[in-house]
C-alpha cells in the first residue's frame, strides 16, 4: 500500500496482477490503510508458506513519468527475470518482466508533491513488544522456545536494492546516521 499526506488517489482501474482494495492514499484516513493492492493469490508472498517454499523476490520501480510498480516472483517461479534471479549488476524493469502485482499510477497526484524524496524503510519486526509476547500461544513457534530463538535460526534474508538502476549490495552505508532511535 502507499501512505500519503492528504490528496492523492489512485484510479480504480490500473494494469496489475492484484486487486485493488483502497484508493485514497491519504494516511489520516480508513486507519491508515493507503492505497492498497491484494496480490495474495499469486502463490504465497508472505508467512509461513512463503518461508516453505523458499522465499521469493519484490522488486519495486520508481520513476516520475511511470509511477510506482511493485513486481513479485516466487523464489523458483520460471518466470523470474534473469537480471533478477542472477542479481545482474543493472536491473531495468521491461516488457520481460511481465504486468506488476501493484502498479501505482501518478495521474491522480504529482510524484513531486507525494513521493520525492522517498525513504525506504525495511522493517522487519518479528519479537516486539506485542509479537514477542504472544509467541508461545500463537501457533508459530515451530520447535522453538521463544521468537527471539526462532529469528536466529529460521530466516534468511538476501537485501538488494537498486538506485538509478545501479545495484547495490550493501544497504548498511545507503542508509541515514542513527537517529539515537531504538531499533529493536
Amino acid at each position: 500500500a502507499l501512505h500519503t499526506n492528504p490528496g492523492c488517489t489512485m484510479p480504480d482501474g490500473r494494469l496489475q496482477i492484484g486487486t485493488v482494495e483502497t484508493t485514497n492514499c491519504d494516511a489520516s484516513v480508513n486507519f491508515n490503510s493507503g492505497c492498497a493492492t491484494n496480490f495474495a493469490e499469486r502463490p504465497p508472498s508472505y508467512g509461513e508458506k512463503f518461508n516453505k517454499h523458499g522465499g521469493g523476490y519484490y522488486v519495486m520501480s520508481r520513476t516520475r513519468d511511470g509511477g510506482i510498480q511493485i513486481w513479485f516472483w516466487p523464489r523458483f517461479a520460471l518466470d523470474v527475470p534473469w537480471d533478477i534471479r542472477f542479481g545482474s549488476k543493472v536491473v531495468r524493469p521491461d516488457a520481460s518482466w511481465g504486468v506488476p502485482a501493484a502498479n501505482f499510477t501518478l495521474t491522480q497526484c504529482t510524484y513531486d508533491d507525494f513521493f520525492d524524496p522517498h525513504w525506504i524503510v525495511f522493517d522487519i519486526t518479528f519479537c516486539g513488544d506485542w509479537a514477542g509476547n504472544t509467541w508461545t500461544d500463537s501457533g508459530c513457534s515451530s520447535g522453538n522456545d521463544t521468537c527471539v530463538d526462532c529469528t536466529f535460526h529460521l530466516p534468511k534474508w538476501r537485501i538488494y536494492l537498486t538506485i538509478d538502476h545501479q545495484l547495490y549490495t550493501t544497504i548498511p552505508k545507503l542508509l541515514p546516521k542513527h537517529t539515537g532511535r531504538s531499533m529493536a
